[in-house]
């Protein structure tokens, strides 16, 4: 077979592979099309939190997010369906990953350019280089892929691109409590910019 021929192979065959989006992703983005909502930050939060009880009780997490109480009248215009994708899927990844005892920490703090939100899990540090690619999509570390428990990979995938849709700032933050620890503090910081958000006055809900 000649290059030519094996080239024009190549190209019949790369134009007739069908390349299929992720259907989770397919759905949020026919969600920010529609109009916005508006919703309180911590009754969406406490909603999802309580959906994993069952798994917080076996595995003996202490749940703090007391912050949440002391901003009960944030609300943020984004569609429904969108903020509470974003929120399970960080839930679910600090709760299905926690050390059993050890407590899953969230915070919410307001400031003239943006709402601030933080989930903190304790579990094993990830290996040199995972931490870079955590975002990227079908990516589990070292830990995930040996502990046996179900995932894809697509989790934080979803985040980024959620984030990405909003132009909400999202980093990723660990740290041990000594060099020689092999567990982190994994901390997920989402930036919300103060044009989604509403304050509404305390007493109302």
């Amino acid at each position: 077979m000649h290059s030519g021929e094996l080239l024009k192979q190549i190209g019949w065959f790369t134009s007739n592979v069908e390349i299929t989006e992720d259907p989770v992703l397919s759905l949020v983005k026919q969600e920010y099309k529609k109009s916005l909502d508006l919703l309180n930050v911590r009754d969406e939060f406490n909603s999802i939190i309580r959906s994993h009880s069952d798994t917080v009780r076996k595995k003996g997490i202490y749940l703090n997010y007391d912050e949440f109480l002391k901003l009960s009248g944030i609300r943020l215009r984004i569609q429904e369906h969108n903020f509470r994708q974003l929120m399970k899927n960080l839930v679910d990844n600090a709760v299905k990953y926690a050390l059993p005892h050890t407590a899953i920490q969230g915070t919410l703090t307001e400031s003239q350019w943006d709402v601030e939100f933080s989930l903190e899990n304790w579990a094993p540090c990830l290996k040199e280089g995972e931490e870079v690619r955590i975002f990227d999509e079908i990516f589990r570390g070292d830990y995930a892929k040996k502990s046996g428990m179900p995932g894809q990979g697509k989790g934080l995938f979803i985040v980024k691109h959620i984030c990405q849709l909003y132009n909400i700032d999202i980093q990723y933050r660990s740290h041990s409590k000594s060099s020689n620890d092999s567990d982190c503090g994994h901390r997920f910081i989402l930036s919300f910019p103060i044009k989604m958000v509403e304050r509404m006055p305390y007493g109302t809900r």
